[in-house]
């Protein structure tokens, strides 16, 4: 099977269905809206051609539990008014000393942060209003990573990751580690073998500064401009990459055993020819110094019809698509989060609608009650091609 070069190393979503899925995307010079009159006035819903974010139900306990059908959802993607938006989806822009910089939406801890680069202007643009807005913000280093590629910007008390708008790929795999020292920064853990969906296996490596002491001799390796590679045609394994620092989760890294190395931890897709000396070495270690591990989705979810509604929870049962109806779970979903209560608020969202709740982090299993969601949407059955009535 062939893997596209824009695959996540866990849940193979596409970048910009990801984006979409997280309410994260900004396109200022799209204006394909649809209004929809039952929302709040000045809401609209933006509805982007084959982005509709269609995942199956991945928690841990669910095996075999769930219907053989998608859960899809009926929204792509909502553009909320100005004020209802989070400073950090506000603010998505910056110029800092004359380079532009833009938001990866993702926050990285103060303990990872430097001294203090300046104060900048950070902009921002309302969708709905077509209007530009701007605020001055501290701008810091983060440590490990080149102040030239990414900087936190402190936004309303979180410190951003933002990293440097335009494409230029470093010309050697000794460039790239000169834009982040990366043994520091990312840490290679779960890999799968030729493949990375959940019928893949799936592996736990123990150690990986062999793996990045391969990776440093191999500094002089050439980029190679290559924007339709795919992985497949020849045997390799497929790192998962998470990095604070960098503001991506669950990218990917992969290593092929015909010599090559290919990773979107920058955003940028960048291609490097290590040799295959190199490459077997990495791909025989990792599969001797590993052991069997489940498979990760990149978002957790759970789906189910909306029992109860009030100001600080939802309750959703699982029953209408479990195979078993005596098997059916009931979740209290914590308003945690502002793009959940906007929702919410909305009055988008009634009692009887079927729902999808993506969450990030663990489950209370004892209590069922999830305190980590990121996103509701309001779903439909679907067996990849059609809705299921039931």
């Amino acid at each position: 099977m062939k893997i596209s070069r824009t695959a996540k190393a866990v849940g193979y979503l596409d970048e910009d269905l990801i984006a979409e899925a997280e309410g994260t995307k900004k396109n200022k010079g799209l204006r394909t809206w649809i209004g929809w009159g039952s929302l709040a006035a000045g809401l609209v819903l933006l509805v982007t051609a084959g982005a509709v974010f269609v995942p199956k139900l991945f928690a841990k306990t669910d095996a075999g539990r769930y219907k053989e059908y998608h859960v899809a959802v009926s929204e792509s993607n909502i553009i909320w008014p100005w004020e209802q938006l989070t400073t950090g989806e506000k603010y998505t822009g910056a110029e800092i000393d004359g380079r532009t910089y833009y938001s990866k939406m993702r926050t990285v801890t103060e303990a990872l942060t430097g001294e203090k680069i300046g104060t900048y202007t950070i902009s921002g643009y309302d969708q709905i209003g077509d209007k530009e807005y701007e605020i001055e913000a501290d701008a810091y280093r983060i440590r490990d990573v080149s102040s030239n590629e990414y900087v936190a910007v402190q936004l309303d008390g979180d410190l951003y990751v933002f990293r440097r708008e335009g494409y230029i790929p470093p010309m050697t795999l000794g460039e790239l580690f000169a834009m982040a020292d990366l043994p520091k920064v990312i840490k290679l853990r779960q890999f799968s073998e030729n493949g990375d969906g959940p019928d893949t296996k799936h592996f736990e490596l123990k150690d990986d500064r062999y793996i990045w002491d391969i990776l440093t001799e191999c500094a002089d390796a050439a980029f190679v401009e290559d924007q339709d590679w795919f992985a497949g045609g020849s045997d390799y394994i497929c790192f998962s990459v998470t990095s604070e620092a960098l503001g991506v989760y669950k990218n990917a890294m992969y290593v092929t055993a015909d010599g090559y190395l290919w990773t979107n931890a920058f955003d940028y897709q960048y291609f490097f020819e290590i040799g295959r000396d190199a490459a077997s070495k990495i791909i025989e270690y990792s599969k001797k110094n590993s052991s069997g591990t489940e498979y990760e989705p990149y978002l957790n979810a759970v789906a189910g019809t909306v029992t109860e509604i009030n100001e600080t929870y939802i309750m959703v049962d699982d029953t209408a698509i479990c195979r078993d109806p005596k098997k059916g779970l009931s979740y209290k979903i914590l308003l945690n989060d502002k793009r959940l209560t906007r929702y919410v608020n909305s009055g988008m969202l009634k009692a009887g609608d079927l729902v999808q709740v993506l969450y990030r982090g663990g489950l209370d299993e004892a209590a069922m009650i999830i305190d980590t969601a990121t996103q509701i949407d309001r779903a439909y059955l679907s067996n990849g091609n059609v809705s299921v009535k039931e």
